[in-house]
């Protein structure tokens, strides 16, 4: 039998089993309530922190293309304007062309991309602009027959030493011969348009001036001479090269300016074009740059340059390039 002890012990026990239950689930419940009230904290601040944000990324992402149509459009009106031959200008037209070109995500053509670069309008005549008239034959073929000196490339070297005219001033100007690739016969009173300076100048050479010994230049016009991919004598402007030629290799007989062998010790500025000076012909690349008197503007924009200044142009072959009789 349980005596009276024992179950007063029994009930002791369960009452403090209850009580410790009770406290227990109190304290579980006070538990609940806290975390309640701390969630409906968090909630009322980070909701309106959330849509805040959500908010603040919708109308940046809203801006950004806002400020990427104004982009567009001011690329647009830079392009359509009448451009004009002068290096900072050519360097807002390329601005204007990446710019296009990035946030309308549609890529332009290359020959379409060099056009708008240099000086192709987006409106109006643009490649179809005259920009003068020749008056007596140009030729810019090359091959079997065809006289190594080219009228329309006494043209371009012209252009060229003429944009080194003040000081320091060119004494030559030389390119190579494979610049270029129109291949074409323009006719006395022919109107000259962008478009066919960019068929011939396709490239993106800039024109440059260096300083060269007589010496260095007899080298480097000997070895463009018989350089594979030059294009034969590299072709000149304030300069006459004679040369002879046995079993299809030629030689620089001698260089003469206004009547005189050059002298092979003194230094002359040449002016050429970016492609050139970089090491086309070695031996230019181991001249000497004069950086500051570099244009920085395209061999395109130098000749339209030219040709805004003069509007008619009458260049001859006129033996800057020429054959000795054996």
């Amino acid at each position: 039998m349980i005596s009276a002890r024992q179950k007063q012990r029994s009930g002791d026990a369960k009452r403090r089993s209850q009580e410790e239950e009770d406290v227990h689930r109190k304290h579980v419940e006070a538990q609940w309530e806290i975390r309640k009230i701390v969630a409906g904290w968090i909630a009322a601040i980070a909701i309106p922190i959330a849509i805040a944000i959500g908010g603040w990324l919708i109308n940046l992402a809203l801006k950004d293309r806002d400020a990427q149509t104004k982009y567009i459009e001011l690329s647009v009106s830079i392009l359509s304007s009448e451009p004009k031959p002068f290096d900072d200008y050519r360097a807002m037209r390329k601005w204007a062309v990446d710019t296009l070109e990035k946030y309308s995500k549609v890529p332009l053509p290359a020959l379409a991309k060099s056009g708008l670069e240099n000086s192709l309008q987006l409106t109006g005549k643009g490649l179809a602009a005259e920009v003068g008239v020749t008056l007596t034959t140009l030729d810019s073929r090359r091959g079997p027959g065809i006289p190594i000196e080219m009228s329309f490339e006494n043209l371009v070297t012209d252009a060229l030493r003429s944009a080194f005219s003040g000081a320091p001033k060119a004494d030559f100007a030389i390119i190579t011969s494979n610049s270029f690739r129109g291949k074409r016969i323009y006719s006395p009173g022919v109107k000259l348009t962008r478009e066919d300076f960019l068929r011939e100048m396709p490239f993106s050479n800039s024109v440059v001036l260096l300083s060269m010994s007589g010496a260095q230049l007899l080298d480097a016009i000997q070895e463009a001479a018989n350089q594979p991919g030059a294009g034969g004598i590299p072709q000149v402007s304030g300069l006459s090269v004679k040369y002879s030629e046995d079993k299809s290799k030629i030689k620089i007989e001698s260089l003469i300016v206004g009547g005189d062998l050059i002298s092979p010790e003194k230094k002359y500025l040449v002016a050429t074009t970016s492609f050139d000076a970089a090491g086309h012909v070695r031996k230019f690349h181991d001249a000497e740059q004069v950086a500051h008197t570099s244009t920085g503007r395209h061999i395109y924009d130098v000749v339209l340059l030219h040709m805004y200044d003069e509007r008619s142009v009458s260049p001859v072959i006129e033996g800057r390039i020429a054959r000795l009789k054996s």
